[in-house]
């Protein structure tokens, strides 16, 4: 994969993410006192989807392409950086924190096509989003198998019965007639999944294969948790994950 093509792909998988991310805080600023609440941001982000759709659909130049790419992300990474600014912190924890990363390697990955700069910081740039990403997996794995509530099964259990999140109660009760070791036996393929990562980096065929089943994870998060965001703001990385791989094989 070129640097030009995982650069476009991760710009239009962005795109995707944030206009879902635009439709969720419409929802948040409604729910706020009026003088706490300024339509500035939603504007800002509005704007910036607007250019990074032109960009990614009209037919242009490469160069042309990469500025529209970069007057876009730049504009949207101003955006989530006020909005964590203006709210103290991340939004939604990981989701914001990989989507900022994001925005911040497309805007340099373009700035160094628009500015004649040299091509291996948009490389640069892409691979690092890629590493970021596959080690966000293979840590979660690692914070896993540290955890032996994790390891046993009870966790899962808690997340399912206890906490605050979701969870379907058809889902629930077919869980509540399965024995612990059914738990256990998710909670081990789950940290393992997670943890091999680091080893299928190396292998375009099977790197493919995983990233579809990490999708299916998030996927699967997102309707039993309503982890929507995480969906989508991982997927934006992977194209930058396999540009990585196909660097590190070539």
């Amino acid at each position: 994969m070129t640097s030009s093509f995982a650069l476009v792909m991760t710009a239009g998988l962005l795109w995707w993410s944030l206009l879902w991310q635009a439709v969720e805080e419409r929802r948040f600023f409604k729910t706020l006192p009026l003088s706490s609440c300024s339509p500035s941001n939603l504007i800002a982000m509005t704007e910036g989807l607007i250019v990074l759709a032109i960009a990614l659909v009209l037919p242009m130049g490469a160069e042309l392409k990469s500025a529209a790419i970069l007057f876009g992300a730049a504009g949207l990474l101003i955006d989530r950086i006020h909005m964590r600014w203006r709210f103290r912190g991340p939004l939604s924890g990981g989701s914001d924190s990989i989507t900022l990363l994001a925005l911040t390697c497309v805007t340099l990955a373009a700035g160094a096509d628009v500015f004649g700069f040299d091509p291996r910081i948009g490389e640069i740039a892409l691979a690092y989003l890629g590493l970021q990403a596959v080690l966000s997996y293979v840590m979660a794995g690692l914070a896993k198998l540290k955890s032996s509530d994790w390891r046993s099964g009870r966790l899962l259990h808690d997340i399912a019965f206890l906490s605050p999140y979701p969870v379907p109660p058809a889902l629930q009760n077919f869980l509540r007639d399965r024995r612990p070791s059914f738990l256990r036996l998710i909670a081990w393929t789950v940290l393992l999944f997670e943890l091999s990562f680091a080893f299928v980096i190396l292998d375009l065929r099977w790197l493919l294969c995983w990233l579809a089943l990490a999708f299916a994870f998030h996927f699967l998060n997102a309707l039993v948790l309503g982890l929507n965001r995480f969906t989508w703001a991982w997927l934006a990385a992977y194209p930058a994950v396999v540009f990585l791989a196909s660097k590190i094989q070539s």
